[in-house]
């Protein structure tokens, strides 16, 4: 579901989702965060990957030294 919205433009339905499953006690898994994270760098929604880190880090998901170095090396590219 994530794949489609992402493919269609649909970015702001995201994080929609993901509110709606975790009141909904719906786990995310660390590859759909990751996906998710890559998107978003890709289109330049850097509030959009700020959030999802946020969301992460309240569903106490680690990431790993990699995910993190990928969105520092997004971020300093922008700016």
């Amino acid at each position: 579901m994530f794949r489609t919205l992402c493919d269609t433009g649909f970015l702001e339905e995201i994080l929609n989702l993901l509110v709606s499953m975790k009141e909904d006690g719906v786990v995310i898994g660390f590859e759909t965060f990751k996906f998710l994270l890559n998107a978003f760098i890709q289109f330049g929604r850097f509030d959009f990957v700020l959030e999802i880190l946020d969301h992460m880090e309240e569903l106490g998901t680690n990431l790993n030294p990699n995910v993190y170095g990928t969105v520092l090396v997004a971020f300093i590219r922008k700016n």
